[in-house]
């Protein structure tokens, strides 16, 4: 769920203009502009209101509930009703919400409602569960509200309205029609997510459906886009975002969330053209940019939608070319980015996620640094104030020997969710000292014996409260490792902050390194000297 979400700026440009794609950046961080927040941005929390209906469609399995509220879309109030469900979780599906204009409906759930949500039920129970920024179409011919034709949604993160009961990690469906389904059979949910940001002026995409509208786009729109001109691939846990540079070397940031990391290795270990490296991949928005870029086929053009100009811009695609003497760059197309490589760097690429190191390196003959992070990120409910929560995690370890050193991969994530929980009830009666954040480092030796360092960040806190919260952790039941110890580092924020960057490593072990006059390697070397058996 995005920080900023509502009024929505939209800053367009023609592949054939002289305004480069830097130039309409810069020109939207220096826009003046009056942001209409709307009750996510502004409230913190939920006004609690009672919901008007509520069905039974699976009596103890599922039900779904009605809600009446308002949106403020910035330049309107718009009367809606929300349809919430209760029980996809308990097969292993988010919740749903679809929130649809109020007029012309009562206020009991619409059986078209029940229908779609019932289907979302019986394909989670089959093991067909949708993620955000993944869809589903309906059979042709089908009604919603009423109106037959042809219908699809596309997820989303679900934003909190006041007046209604949103479920945590919820997704909101947000509906396709006409020959827009075309692009949602193609997997294209970016694409049509951003040009209703854009249609809607509602950043990055308006959690409503408006039934009656014009569909934006066709299939035939879409022929000339790179997306008509080969397969594409979902690239699961892969987000990029450009930070466009101002007379200094600028950054494409690939970051991989560790979750996808096999299925992207199986990717990158078998190119769409094997004579000619190409890979042409469907990726998430990047949950730390403010600014997306969106495609309008009828207009041949590129935009980028925002509500914050920020530092970085996201995408939904990535098409990496690799060729021998090929011009190296990183650029926008589209609503998304084309990487070109010579071997020598796409073997560097390859190579770091073949082995989960995060890397960063020049590009070519070009004024840009590709840079590759790999993380495990958590979500969390941005309107539930909490002491702690962990954001990201990163590992000392390559993934291959970490998957070596613990034989439960699976226990390290469960052992990660405990930890921010500990820390989270050890400060729930602390004073909100200044800092934004604390860095959690965490080791673990043969034998269950976990030792943990905690530091501020960006702020102060206590002495005494940072070693109380390394012995709360340190007293969590950790992971079975064997042969040689492991090492990962919780990023987490305190008390809803933002923290901008986080240390790499904590200072105590900034200072053994030191200390040590060499360079010790993490985590064998470095335990060895710090934390001996």
């Amino acid at each position: 769920m995005g920080a900023a979400s509502g009024a929505c700026r939209c800053l367009s440009y023609s592949s054939r203009s002289k305004m480069s794609l830097i130039e309409s950046i810069q020109a939207a961080k220096t826009l003046s502009f009056f942001l209409l927040a709307t009750a996510l941005s502004i409230s913190g929390a939920q006004k609690k209101v009672g919901p008007l209906a509520q069905v039974e469609v699976i009596p103890g399995d599922l039900s779904i509930r009605s809600y009446s509220h308002r949106i403020d879309t910035g330049s309107k109030r718009i009367a809606c009703f929300s349809y919430v469900t209760n029980g996809l979780e308990r097969h292993g599906q988010h919740e749903v919400v679809l929130t649809v204009p109020r007029k012309g409906l009562g206020n009991d759930v619409p059986p078209d409602v029940v229908e779609i949500f019932k289907s979302l039920r019986d394909a989670a129970v089959e093991g067909h569960r949708a993620g955000a920024y993944e869809g589903f179409v309906l059979e042709p011919g089908t009604s919603f509200l009423g109106r037959a034709g042809n219908w699809g949604f596309v997820l989303i993160p679900a934003q909190v309205f006041d007046g209604v009961d949103v479920p945590f990690e919820a997704l909101a469906a947000v509906l396709v029609k006409g020959d827009e389904t075309e692009l949602l059979k193609k997997r294209l949910t970016y694409r049509i997510a951003s040009m209703l940001g854009a249609e809607y002026k509602y950043y990055p995409c308006p959690p409503w459906s408006e039934p009656d509208r014009k569909p934006l786009c066709s299939a035939k729109d879409c022929e000339a886009s790179l997306m008509a001109k080969s397969d594409w691939r979902y690239a699961p846990g892969l987000s990029v975002r450009m930070s466009p540079g101002s007379g200094q070397k600028s950054e494409i940031d690939l970051t991989v969330e560790m979750s996808g990391l096999p299925q992207l290795n199986s990717i990158f270990a078998n190119p769409t053209h094997p004579d000619s490296p190409a890979f042409n991949l469907l990726t998430l928005p990047d949950p730390l940019a403010t600014m997306r870029l969106a495609w309008f086929p009828h207009l041949g053009k590129t935009g980028i939608i925002f509500a914050i100009p920020g530092l970085y811009l996201t995408g939904g695609f990535l098409l990496i070319r690799v060729k021998e003497g090929i011009e190296e760059k990183a650029e926008a197309v589209e609503d998304g980015f084309e990487l070109c490589l010579r071997p020598e760097s796409w073997g560097r690429l390859r190579a770091s996620m073949a082995l989960a190191i995060s890397n960063a390196f020049p590009l070519a003959a070009k004024d840009r640094i590709l840079r590759v992070e790999f993380l495990r990120r958590f979500t969390f409910d941005e309107f539930v104030e909490m002491p702690y929560h962990a954001t990201a995690v990163g590992d000392y370890l390559v993934y291959a020997e970490l998957k070596k050193r613990v034989p439960d991969v699976g226990s390290v994530e469960d052992y990660i969710k405990a930890l921010s929980k500990a820390a989270s009830a050890a400060l729930k009666d602390s004073k909100k000292y200044d800092a934004h954040g604390v860095l959690i480092a965490v080791g673990v030796k043969p034998g269950k014996k976990a030792r943990v360092w905690c530091d501020a960040v960006e702020g102060s806190l206590p002495e005494e409260t940072l070693r109380n919260l390394e012995s709360v952790l340190e007293s969590v039941p950790t992971v079975e490792v064997k042969d040689a110890p492991i090492a990962f580092a919780i990023h987490g924020s305190l008390w809803n902050r933002t923290v901008k960057e986080f240390p790499a490593q904590p200072a105590a072990w900034i200072k053994a390194i030191a200390d040590s006059g060499k360079t010790l390697r993490v985590p064998d070397e470095l335990f060895a000297a710090i934390w001996p058996d």
